[in-house]
Parts: structure tokens; C-alpha cells; sequence
């Protein structure tokens, strides 16, 4: 399993906001977090010598300020699901989300982003 903790930039990588007003194109600010993340989850894949078979689950678990500005997890999927797509060649139909707790009460907001696969069962 890789477990994966990225800081929450805001809310320009929801779905919601990801792309800019009637373009396909995403926003720079958007595109520059995905990057990062992408070779994280990279960087961690290759360490831990994880080679992925489907269905992938992954699992969010946002940490916010307070309830104001926690973001809904169906809106991260789509800009968390192309990182995680690109960083472990397997394609996002063989996704399987869970969606955690939120916690509240953190300064620096977070989201945990858990990822497994085949008959891995995470308890």
C-alpha cells in the first residue's frame, strides 16, 4: 500500500474549478499540484517495489481547518484519479474509491490519499 499525505492547495483542484472557465485546458496552478503529486506517487511506487493489478482502491481522508472548508471527496476524485492514473499505468475505470472520515481542526489542511490494489484488503 502506498499512503501518500499532500497539502490541500485549495480549491482550484476540485472539479468544480479545476479547468478554466469553457476551456479544456486545466489551470496552471491545478496542473503544477497534479505534476508534484504524480511523481510522488511515483517516487513512492518505485521504493516500495509495488507493482499494481486491478481494481485499485484508494482511499481519501481530508484534513480541514473546519467544516467551511473541507472540500466534497467527489470533487478531488477527478484531479487525484489523473495523478494516480498517470504515476501507476493503470487506468482509472479500475478505480475504486473510499471515501474516509474528515477530520477538522487542523491548521495546515491535508488529504491522505491511500492506494491499493488486487486482493489487498486495507483494514
Amino acid at each position: 500500500m502506498i499512503r501518500v499525505i499532500a497539502h490541500y492547495p485549495g480549491r482550484y483542484i476540485s472539479a468544480n474549478h479545476l479547468r478554466y472557465r469553457n476551456s479544456p485546458h486545466i489551470r496552471l496552478e491545478a496542473a503544477a499540484w497534479m505534476d508534484g503529486l504524480v511523481k510522488v506517487i511515483r517516487t513512492e511506487k518505485n521504493r516500495l517495489g509495488i507493482e499494481f493489478t486491478p481494481p485499485v482502491h484508494i482511499r481519501l481522508t481530508g484534513r480541514w481547518k473546519d467544516r467551511r472548508y473541507a472540500c466534497d471527496y467527489d470533487n478531488l476524485h477527478l484531479a487525484i484519479g489523473n495523478c494516480i492514473k498517470a504515476a501507476i499505468e493503470i487506468d482509472d475505470e479500475h478505480f475504486r474509491w473510499h471515501d474516509g472520515e474528515p477530520v477538522f481542526g487542523v491548521e495546515d489542511q491535508e488529504i491522505v490519499i491511500e492506494i491499493w490494489g488486487g486482493e489487498e484488503v486495507l483494514k
